[in-house]
C-alpha cells in the first residue's frame, strides 16, 4: 500500500491541459467575476458577457447552490446574514436581481468558443450540500467540460470533483492565511490538481519552475496593477486573473 501511495504521489502526478481553450497567449488572461469594473455587477449576465468578449482567454466565476438545489453564481456565502445555502432560489433572486444559474453562465459561454471556464466551487463548511455531486452533473449536461477548469479552496471538494469526473481539470486555491498543509505542493499531488492557485504574494519562481516539472500550471489572482502583471509573466506564470480587462490586455503585455 505505501510503494501505491508514492507512485500516486510522484511518478503518477502530472498535469494536464485544458484540451479545448486556444492559447493566443503566454500567460492566459481571465476576467475575475466576469469582470469587476464601474458599470457592471460581478457574476452578472452583464459581466460575465464583457469579460468574454474582451481580448481575454477566458473568465473566472464562483458557484454557491441554494436549498432548493439550484447552483447560482455568487461569490459571498452570506445575504442579510444568511448563508446562501438556506435560501430557496426564488427567494435568493428577489434580493439579487442579477443572480445568474449555473446553466445561464454555460448558455453565454458557448457562443464564445475556446475560452477557458474557471468554475470556482465555493464552500466554507465540510457538509456542502451536495454542491459538488450537482456541479459535476451541470458541467457534464453542458457539454463544456474540455473548456473548464474546477478550483476551489477545499481540498475535499477538489477529491470529490475527481473521483466524479476523473477527465475534468483541477486547480487547488489557497491564501496566505490559510491551512499550511493546504499551501503544500505535496498536499496538491496527493489530489492530483492539474494546476495551483496561490495568491499573487505568494508566486516565487522555484515554485513554479518545480510545478513546471510535472506540467502542473500555477494560475495567479487577483492581480491588477501592470507592473506586477509584468512580473509575473517574466517569472513563467501560466494564468493571471484581474478584476479589469483593459489592465489585463495593456499593450505591454501583448
Amino acid at each position: 500500500m505505501f510503494v501505491l501511495v508514492l507512485l500516486w504521489r510522484f511518478p503518477l502526478w502530472r498535469g494536464r491541459d485544458v484540451p479545448g481553450v486556444v492559447k493566443k497567449r503566454q500567460p492566459l488572461l481571465l476576467g475575475h467575476r466576469g469582470v469587476r469594473i464601474e458599470g457592471y455587477i460581478e457574476n452578472s449576465a452583464e459581466a460575465i458577457t464583457y469579460g468574454l468578449e474582451s481580448d481575454l482567454d477566458g473568465i473566472e466565476f464562483d458557484v454557491r447552490r441554494t436549498k432548493d438545489g439550484y447552483l447560482v453564481v455568487q461569490h459571498d456565502s452570506m445575504i442579510n446574514g444568511r448563508h446562501i445555502s438556506t435560501y430557496d432560489f426564488a427567494e435568493l433572486k428577489e434580493i439579487l436581481p442579477h443572480l445568474l444559474e449555473l446553466r445561464e453562465v454555460f448558455a453565454i459561454a458557448r457562443d464564445y468558443p475556446n475560452k477557458l471556464l474557471n468554475l470556482e466551487i465555493k464552500t466554507e463548511q465540510a457538509k456542502t450540500y451536495k454542491l459538488e455531486r450537482d456541479t459535476v452533473k451541470a458541467i457534464k449536461m453542458s457539454g463544456l467540460e474540455h473548456r473548464i477548469l474546477v478550483s476551489s479552496f477545499n481540498p475535499v471538494t477538489l477529491f470529490w470533483v475527481r473521483l466524479r469526473a476523473p477527465k475534468l481539470r483541477t486547480g487547488l486555491l489557497y491564501l496566505p492565511d490559510g491551512p499550511v498543509v493546504a499551501q503544500s505542493d505535496r498536499f496538491a499531488g496527493f489530489l492530483h490538481v492539474d494546476a495551483i492557485h496561490p495568491y499573487e504574494k505568494q508566486v516565487k519562481k522555484e515554485k513554479i519552475d518545480a510545478a513546471h516539472r510535472r506540467r502542473v500550471k500555477i494560475n495567479t489572482w487577483t492581480v491588477n496593477d501592470k507592473k506586477r502583471i509584468s512580473s509575473l509573466r517574466e517569472m513563467g506564470v501560466d494564468a493571471i486573473v484581474g478584476d479589469n480587462p483593459a489592465i489585463l490586455l495593456a499593450d505591454n503585455l501583448l
